[in-house]
């Protein structure tokens, strides 16, 4: 016989142990787990920005800011920047994410095509927001996945997505923000 018991009202980024005995002619002994909830997503709104003077974009770059959220800075473990390109005629670079629960996240969260091109670190992005898009590289291994940054294609649409990592005691959570199109002219 299985029995399932709910709990509510728990905190975000918590522990939490649980203990359970059964009794039939005597008590039985206690079984105890410890366990922890996901930790809260931080608001995101404006958390990454385009410039309202992007009108240059030289070799098909453009420069957009990402702002390091203040808001449980603890439990934050990385950013994620991804292009999503209006157009599938836009040649997309191949997208490997070394986990598969975070691949399956971001693709519940980012409707349409995409590819990874960058990730930040808290402290990289306190001591640098501003971040080059279309920088050309081929591509990186980093700590999240492989990515490839190229070059904006000209006369293309793009949205810029960002992810953000949170971790709990190895519980995981995601955030996720996009912005408006960026039209690209050059």
């Amino acid at each position: 016989m299985n029995y399932l018991l709910e709990f509510s009202g728990l905190r975000p980024a918590s522990t939490y142990a649980v203990s359970v005995s059964a009794k039939t002619m005597a008590l039985g002994p206690a079984v105890s787990i410890t366990t922890h909830t996901r930790p809260p997503i931080p608001s995101m709104d404006n958390a990454i920005e385009i410039p309202g003077n992007v009108t240059d974009l030289p070799n098909g770059s453009a420069t957009i800011h990402i702002h390091p959220l203040t808001e449980y800075q603890d439990l934050i473990r990385g950013y994620l920047l991804l292009v999503l390109p209006e157009s599938n005629k836009t040649q997309t670079p191949r997208t490997v994410f070394f986990d598969e629960w975070l691949t399956k996240e971001i693709e519940n969260n980012v409707n349409g095509i995409y590819y990874f091109a960058a990730e930040f670190d808290q402290v990289d992005l306190e001591e640098n927001s501003e971040v080059v898009i279309g920088s050309g590289h081929g591509l990186k291994v980093g700590k999240w996945g492989e990515m490839q940054d190229p070059k904006l294609e000209n006369e293309m649409g793009y949205r810029f997505g960002l992810v953000l990592m949170l971790e709990y005691c190895g519980v995981h959570s995601v955030g996720y923000v996009d912005t408006d199109v960026l039209h690209v002219d050059y």
